[in-house]
């Protein structure tokens, strides 16, 4: 049996788009495991160097089903009924606790993959390539639908009530090592950034409240727009490209000093021997 194999009969489709640092093979059957499972949950397969195999999606409690020995837990998924395709505070948050290899996002009739990137940052607002993922039409008799919708409506009423109970959070940026994380009160809208002359402007579903960006320079200004609010925040900081000068600044500094030391510790020692060199001529001319 090959390293990438499943019961005969399964089909697989490719996502590998341009810029991609790896290539995700996926079950034509997922999606429709992932709808049936829940809001949130993981997803099983394997992977080599450049490729991952997705071959299930399953809900916590069923992490331990047998037919899944042989694979392991490569990643997570998120479901929401509406918005757009990004992965929000809560979902970076379990992709860091699970120490997820892949996240997929299923949000109304769309999805999207997101990874970690070479340099390790990831690049929660837009995946790489989004695809169309229409929700099966259930049939009269599918009662497993009712469930969930059922799950939905609960938790709508209970966000809606927490949302009229507490204050509304500003709009606010602040940095996390290499990335600025972005937060805001849920709602519907877009965002906007400006980072020195680029200009990016991505859309913002009601139940959304954070981001993650990687600037590409010093100044960053951050405006939400929505139906009934406007709010803008800003980043000051140090250039990226100065910041890494002052690391290769501070990394010549300290290697010279380090020659230096050494420098002191080479003219020490030739004192040394050339003290040793006139004891020997000494004692030589002593015998």
């Amino acid at each position: 049996m090959s390293r990438f194999s499943r019961p005969a009969g399964t089909h697989y489709r490719v996502w590998s788009p341009p810029g991609s640092p790896v290539r995700i093979e996926y079950a034509a059957s997922l999606f429709r495991e992932a709808r049936m499972k829940g809001a949130t949950g993981l997803l099983f397969g394997l992977r080599s160097q450049d490729t991952i195999r997705i071959v299930a999606a399953r809900c916590a409690a069923d992490a331990q089903d047998p037919r899944l020995a042989g694979f392991e837990s490569i990643g997570m998924f998120a479901l929401r009924e509406r918005g757009e395709v990004f992965l929000t505070e809560d979902d970076l948050a379990r992709f860091e606790r699970s120490h997820a290899r892949v996240a997929l996002v299923i949000a109304a009739s769309s999805a999207g993959f997101f990874m970690r990137e070479p340099n390790g940052s990831i690049q929660s607002i837009k995946s790489h390539e989004e695809f169309p993922c229409p929700p099966p039409e259930p049939s009269p008799l599918d009662w497993s639908w009712l469930p969930l919708a059922a799950v939905a409506i609960v938790a709508i009423a209970l966000a809606t009530l927490s949302i009229l109970h507490r204050p509304v959070p500003p709009l606010t940026v602040r940095q996390d090592a290499d990335q600025l994380r972005i937060t805001w009160a849920p709602a519907k809208g877009s965002i906007e950034i400006r980072d020195g002359a680029k200009h990016i402007s991505f859309p913002i579903a009601s139940n959304t409240s954070g981001a993650t960006y990687a600037g590409t320079s010093g100044d960053i200004e951050i405006r939400l727009r929505g139906a009934h609010r406007q709010e803008t925040a800003r980043f000051i900081g140090p250039d990226p490209i100065d910041l890494q000068l002052a690391r290769v600044r501070a990394r010549i500094a300290e290697l010279e000093s380090a020659a230096a030391a050494l420098r002191v510790q080479t003219a020490g020692n030739r004192r040394h021997i050339a003290g040793l060199e006139r004891s020997l001529s000494t004692m030589k001319r002593a015998d």
